[in-house]
């Protein structure tokens, strides 16, 4: 027997312990892996529990872990399960937190109907000092973030939702007794609750995500359990038309131990518009079994806040979409020197920055997804983003059209109800018809996009992950990760061991530079991109970071490739990347790098590919994880310069524009 069987063997022990110490009238208590982790005690030691008392009763008090910057006013505020405490989030509290978002995990004192848990979670808001959140709720926490969401709709709170494992009708517990909840001892409410925790085999991650629950659900009183459950099963179901400009994204596990399939499809009709975040595996907390997986997620849906009053982040020097660096080789965009520069009115979903500084009137007209933009210079029209749908932005400049569109992840299965033919095909049947790999990335966005082209020629580019999967090497594994040689060194008396599956790059390492359109062709030339013009303080026209694929290399690293895009007065610039980590062995770093200064015939694209060994790198372990930060570490092994040639020039910008910058974003 292995290691890790016995110790799975363990704590399935311990569980199966557990319920039969509940069947017998006593608890027995033990420490689960979870608690005694150095994450989990270093979240203890370094955020304290606060206690919050909003209401007339002085003894109902909210606990709460807020940890970030307090001048962030629209953080993530994460909501437990019936079987929950506010601690159960410190995965996603620190791994937040590292990224500069503010988080606030909480926990509701006993509140017996879900109108009173809005009124006391409006008074949190209230004394906290927030006007609207980000709200990830988890089974009866999702519930209820739905339902304050709708119960504040005419006056919104709710900035968007992050949904995980949860529900719109509590109907479907089918509680008939749920009014009588307050009578029931705390044992047999452990016991109800304890009845849907598996017993089974399960992986470890998934055993120690449900003991570390078993753990907290002790620390609960019966009046506590008897509230949560009440409101958890007293038939009340979510009205989803009175939220539906709210953005949206369900994270949801598909395995035997989560949501049944109908209560999942339900809650796909209420949100047509929601982006979908599949797990393959990860039991009823994966916040705790796949929390990689889920602070990704997370990530992904926040980002498209970021330079908006709703931002989570921190617009500081710690923030890396904010800060200066001064280094030759950085894509920053500097910050604004004189906050008297910019004046903002800010008005419900709307709000107009007058920047004075230079006679420039940039208004913004934002609908709850933040995609809608008109920017106008004085003097002239020069720039228009147009209305659209939700995750899509469009910008016209200079005779320049430009778009980018941010949508869910690629689904598991066919979505069609007969099979796809060649002429009408999904994204998935697209994708594997079209790719020649074993398996393509955890995270695929078959409809992420960044295009930018001339709207008289015809000519630009185009950046998807469908074209950047196309260009990964599928007949090369030329990297091996760091356990390989003692794995099958433990399984030499399996000949079976040396057969080798279909040789293909599992790194997913892609040469991808963009999709050219319109019959524009590369020449190579020896002109670069003039770094200190870009190092000018300019304003920001347009921003926008697009994810086009994501692997975790089966928890042995990261392989990301993404396309950021910024826009000046003066031209735009598009970075695209690809990342990639194999821990202990591999960095490397591809970057595409693309320039256009209005008014010109070309646009400059330089390409360069950075790697090398973890063994040859003295740095700290942290910066390997962030690319922005190892990327000066890494020697250069090949780069090359070219020119893509339009057929005629650019319109000119009809307003001379004062070097400043009026909102801050970093492309790197």
């Amino acid at each position: 027997m292995t290691t890790l069987h016995l110790g799975s063997l363990l704590r399935r022990t311990h569980r199966n312990a557990k319920l039969a110490a509940l069947d017998f009238g006593h608890t027995m208590s033990y420490a689960s892996e979870l608690s005694q982790c150095l994450e989990y005690v270093s979240f203890r030691s370094s955020i304290p529990q606060r206690k919050v008392a909003v209401d007339a009763d002085p003894a109902k008090e909210w606990k709460i872990y807020d940890s970030g910057p307090k001048s962030v006013k629209a953080p993530l505020v994460c909501l437990p399960p019936v079987s929950g405490t506010a601690d159960i989030f410190f995965k996603q509290v620190l791994a937040l937190n590292a990224k500069g978002i503010r988080v606030i995990a909480a926990e509701h004192p006993a509140y017996w109907s879900v109108k009173e848990w809005c009124d006391g979670f409006r008074k949190l808001m209230d004394h906290l000092g927030l006007q609207k959140v980000h709200l990830f709720g988890t089974s009866l926490g999702g519930f209820l973030a739905q339902k304050f969401a709708e119960h504040t709709a005419t006056c919104p709170r709710v900035a968007s939702l992050i949904l995980c494992n949860t529900f719109m009708d509590t109907s479907i517990f089918n509680y008939n007794s749920a009014a009588l909840f307050w009578m029931f001892p705390a044992l047999l409410l452990k016991k109800m609750i304890m009845g849907s925790f598996t017993t089974s085999k399960v992986d470890v991650g998934i055993a120690d995500s449900i003991d570390f629950m078993v753990e907290r659900l002790d620390s609960l009183s019966q009046q506590d359990l008897a509230s949560r459950l009440t409101m958890n099963c007293v038939n009340c179901y979510v009205e989803p038309q009175k939220m539906k400009d709210i953005p949206v994204t369900i994270i949801d596990v598909f395995d035997e131990y989560a949501l049944s399939g109908p209560v999942r499809e339900e809650l796909y009709k209420c949100y047509p518009s929601a982006r979908l975040a599949h797990l393959k595996s990860g039991g009823n907390f994966p916040y705790l079994s796949r929390s990689d997986q889920v602070n990704v997620y997370l990530q992904i849906h926040l980002r498209g806040f970021q330079g908006t009053v709703l931002s989570p982040y921190d617009a500081s020097a710690e923030d890396p979409h904010w800060k200066v660096i001064n280094s030759p080789e950085s894509d920053e965009i500097p910050n604004a020197e004189n906050a008297e520069d910019v004046r903002e009115t800010v008005t419900s979903h709307r709000f107009r920055v007058v920047c004075y500084c230079f006679q420039v009137t940039v208004q913004y007209f934002l609908t709850t997804s933040f995609t809608t933009m008109n920017i106008q210079l004085e003097g002239g029209s020069s720039a228009s983003q147009v209305s659209a749908p939700p995750g899509l932005k469009e910008l016209k400049i200079c005779g320049w059209s430009l778009h980018t569109n941010e949508s869910h992840i690629l689904k598991s299965k066919c979505a069609q109800e007969v099979e796809c033919s060649d002429n009408n095909q999904c994204s998935f049947c697209l994708y594997n018809r079209q790719l020649d790999l074993p398996h393509i990335p955890d995270m695929v966005f078959p409809d992420n996009i960044l295009s930018v082209k001339q709207e008289s020629s015809g000519f630009g580019l185009a950046f998807t992950a469908l074209d950047a999967l196309q260009r990964v090497d599928c007949g090369k594994r030329n990297v091996i990760i760091a356990c390989a040689e003692e794995w099958k060194a433990s399984r030499s008396d399996q000949p079976h061991i040396e057969h080798e599956a279909k040789a293909f790059d599992w790194t997913f390492t892609t040469d991808y530079k963009g999709t050219l359109l319109g019959g524009l062709k590369a020449e190579t030339s020896d002109l670069q991109i003039d770094l200190e013009k870009l190092k000018r303080r300019e304003q920001i026209l347009f921003y926008s970071d697009v994810t086009l694929f994501e692997d975790e290399l089966h928890d042995n690293g990261t392989a990301i490739s993404s396309v950021k895009i910024r826009v000046m007065p003066t031209g735009f610039y598009i970075l695209l990347r690809f990342f990639l980590r194999v821990d202990n062995v591999l960095v490397r770093i591809n970057d595409t790098r693309l320039y256009h200064e209005f008014g010109t015939a070309y646009v400059i694209r330089e390409y360069s590919g950075r790697e090398s060994k973890v063994e040859d790198l003295r740095v700290p372990t942290a910066l390997l994880t962030d690319p922005n930060e190892i990327y000066p570490f890494l020697p250069v092994k090949f780069s090359s310069s070219e020119i893509l040639n339009l057929p005629c020039a650019s319109d000119k910008p009809e307003v001379a524009i004062q070097p400043t910058t009026t909102i801050p974003a970093r492309i790197s």
